[in-house]
């Protein structure tokens, strides 16, 4: 197996604390869309979750388009994103939390559906 396709685990290990710095940064900045992705999703899902399971009507109009958004692969959106949206840290932060938000959604809204409403 070539040494570019799987390095031996010393070099990964030198490859590492020689450009700490480099990989440092560029995981606080994942770390960020990740953690803020999440956030959003969060409320976002909740929120609509809780307003699905307070009106029906609501549910049925438009659980479906939040399924559409699920079964529909990111590399299919992302170039849509990416003609529409110029700032590179937003087009991340909206990929991840398209990937986030409907099991937020689908599972808050079945967990609070299946709730006693008394």
């Amino acid at each position: 197996i070539p040494k570019y396709i799987l390095p031996r685990p010393g070099v990964v290990l030198q490859t590492l604390f020689d450009d700490a710095g480099l990989l440092f940064s560029s995981l606080l900045v994942t770390l960020r869309i990740t953690f803020l992705s999440l956030l959003l999703a969060v409320v976002g899902g909740v929120g609509l979750a809780v307003l699905f399971a307070q009106s029906k009507w609501v549910e049925i109009s438009f659980f479906p388009f939040a399924i559409v958004l699920q079964v529909t692969p990111i590399v299919a959106i992302f170039p849509l994103i990416n003609i529409y949206v110029d700032n590179q840290t937003t087009k991340l932060l909206l990929c991840a939390w398209i990937v986030a938000f409907f099991p937020i959604l689908s599972n808050t809204t079945l967990g609070l559906n299946s709730v006693d409403r008394n």
